[in-house]
């Protein structure tokens, strides 16, 4: 065999077909709701793909070659990956200087940490304001999944040449390769918080047993002979029942597995991997029948072109908002920024990846230099070094503002309107009321939990309305985070006889902790209200947790309106654990929510006419004083 077609790994257009089915699932996922909810689980199909194709590659090289050219796999990686990532960087600066300038500021480190592929530990290791996060998010958030395979491109032809030259050979490569799959897959069990995701999500460590897992089957597994002629006495038929089983599973993982179930972390990703090998098994088997339908030509074009509608899809999402941006909403909005993301994504692969990697944009530029004298040479160098410079100052050191903090302004121009210091709730740690106790409740029961200065206002005898006229409601403990809290002047107003326990940022473990608190403190009322879940899922437990320490007071709780992931997973739990038990009640505020947006200012906190009528909901819900 010749050291070229030892290199040459035969295209296999089943590969592109499963790149196409991944692909979209990733894109409907990013368009939201609930259609895809795992469709984040295609990105791991990629990893499994690519470290099998990589690997492939690399061990035929070294076949061929007798050894592994680092510097030419090297080359041909950046000419597929480059220019495309850098025509995305300039296009997505150059638009958010033009339209979206404020938002700048929250992706600059983005921008640059993509230009170094290591924007996967930029997510893990930066932090942004609070509001900022419920703004614009990053049009280059995707680019860590890219970070990932750059580095695994970086590191693991190294690590294949050294341990095929001095370590023994495949078999010690293949031992390697499963103690390292092994030491990932627990890392992620380890590191995983359904509350935080960001560590055992976007981390290398805690991802690499996906394209690990690709690499081990190109080991064992080559494309191209059919079973019978690998001499295995297995008929293709039962490969081909295997693949389109496989083939389901996977299309069921991409629309029920949400991130936030506790089997996910690790095992769902781990399920995901076995059904890709399965598939790629078949897609690169001669004779599959599943491996046939995978390569049909309009899957395999929309494969060979997953690289650019994967780089582009997301920044048209982002700068496109339906009902922002985009005077759209709905499924109609949903087809408009999907066609604007395959135009753009076509352009980019015709113009940007297709004449880099057929070298005919390698050619071009060489023969501008050869025309060049040294001098002319040497101007064309220090003048692209220049406008490289100029473009990165631009991109990602211009000044100012943020999104979030243009929210953070709403937030407090509502709640001083309520004639709160918001200064001092902002900057608030911990408000957790004084355990001094004030003037009691009046009733017949000692074991009654009492208000505090801290946190009521206490009345007696408790009227039904106020002097206003304001219908005011029983006894009540309310604990949340930033949308109460946005609107404790108003139900403090309305609920004179009662506790407004709330702070920004709580996650809903943290919450059921001041419930705890409040109940070892005897300070819980005989109603309790809590509007938890905005800034992050519901972890397994903790709404037993919660019950145990509400006891057998009533117990009311709220859904919420967050334009996250999460909604939907703290919104089903909620109702479900209502379901269960009968001293629980739901109040469904994002229904109140859909029905009029203006509401909120930006899809989860209280306008100033927002405020008034979530208390006036709260208050009605809880019923009148007895």
């Amino acid at each position: 065999m010749s050291t070229r077609a030892a290199a040459r790994l035969p295209y296999l257009p089943a590969l592109d077909g499963l790149r196409a089915v991944s692909v979209v699932a990733v894109v409907l996922y990013h368009l939201g709701g609930a259609i895809v909810i795992g469709g984040y689980l295609g990105v791991e199909v990629f990893f499994v793909v690519s470290g099998y194709l990589i690997t492939t590659i690399v061990l035929a090289e070294r076949d061929g070659r007798g050894h592994v050219d680092l510097r030419r796999f090297w080359s041909r990686r950046a000419r597929r990956l480059l220019p495309a990532v850098l025509a995305l960087l300039v296009a997505v600066c150059v638009w958010a200087l033009l339209f979206a300038r404020g938002d700048v500021a929250t992706f600059r480190g983005d921008a640059l940490s993509s230009l170094f592929y290591v924007q996967n530990w930029w997510a893990i290791i930066s932090a942004e304001s609070y509001f900022a996060g419920f703004g614009r998010p990053s049009p280059l958030r995707h680019l860590w999944s890219l970070a990932i395979e750059e580095q695994f491109y970086v590191f693991w032809p190294i690590v294949v040449a050294v341990v095929l030259h001095r370590l023994g050979g495949r078999r010690a490569l293949l031992g390697i390769s499963v103690v390292v799959i092994v030491a990932s897959v627990f890392a992620m069990g380890s590191l995983v918080d359904v509350t935080a995701l960001d560590r055992a999500y976007f981390g290398t460590d805690t991802r690499a047993f996906g394209l690990l897992i690709g690499a081990v089957l190109a080991m064992v597994w080559r494309p191209g002979p059919s079973l019978v002629e690998r001499g295995i006495a297995v008929p293709t038929v039962a490969l081909d029942i295997a693949a389109a089983l496989a083939l389901v599973a996977l299309v069921w993982q991409f629309q029920f597995r949400s991130e936030f179930d506790s089997f996910t972390f690790p095992w769902g990703f781990v399920w995901v991997d076995v059904l890709t090998v399965v598939l790629i098994v078949s897609a690169s088997t001669a004779g599959s029948v599943v491996g046939r339908a995978l390569g049909t030509p309009v899957l395999a074009a929309v494969g060979v072109r997953s690289y650019s509608i994967y780089l582009w899809h997301w920044p048209v999402f982002v700068f496109l908002r339906p009902g922002q941006e985009l005077p759209l909403d709905g499924v109609v909005a949903d087809v408009v920024r999907i066609g604007i993301a395959l135009v753009l994504a076509e352009i980019s692969f015709r113009k940007v990846e297709q004449p880099f990697r057929d070298g005919r944009a390698t050619e071009w530029l060489r023969g501008i230099v050869a025309r060049l004298t040294a001098a002319g040479r040497l101007g064309l160098g220090v003048g692209g070094v220049a406008a490289s410079v100029v473009l990165l100052v631009i991109a990602v050191a211009v000044q100012g503002g943020s999104t979030g903090d243009d929210l953070e302004a709403q937030f407090r121009e509502a709640v001083e309107a309520q004639g709160e210091d918001a200064d001092a709730l902002i900057a608030t740690e911990d408000a957790l009321p004084s355990t001094t106790p004030g003037p009691p409740t009046p009733t017949p029961d000692p074991a009654t939990p009492v208000s505090v200065p801290a946190t009521t206002t206490t009345t007696t005898p408790l009227p039904a309305q106020l002097a206003d006229g304001t219908p005011t409601g029983a006894p009540v403990t309310i604990v949340g985070e930033s949308v109460t809290l946005g609107a404790r002047a108003e139900l403090k107003r309305r609920l004179p006889v009662s506790t407004v326990n709330a702070e920004i940022s709580r996650d809903f473990a943290d919450s059921v902790d001041v419930v705890e608190l409040l109940a070892s403190e005897r300070l819980l009322h005989p109603t309790v209200l809590v509007h938890i879940g905005n800034n992050g899922a519901v972890p397994d437990g903790e709404l037993g947790r919660l019950l145990a320490a509400v006891g057998d007071r009533r117990l009311i709780v709220t859904t919420v309106s967050v334009p996250r992931r999460w909604e939907q997973q703290v919104n089903a739990r909620l109702i479900n654990f209502a379901n269960m038990h009968d001293q629980v009640e739901v109040l469904d505020w994002q229904a109140v929510v859909a029905a009029d947006r203006d509401l909120l200012f930006d899809e989860v906190h209280l306008t100033k006419p927002g405020i008034q009528v979530y208390a006036a909901f709260l208050v009605e819900a809880i019923g009148p004083p007895s």
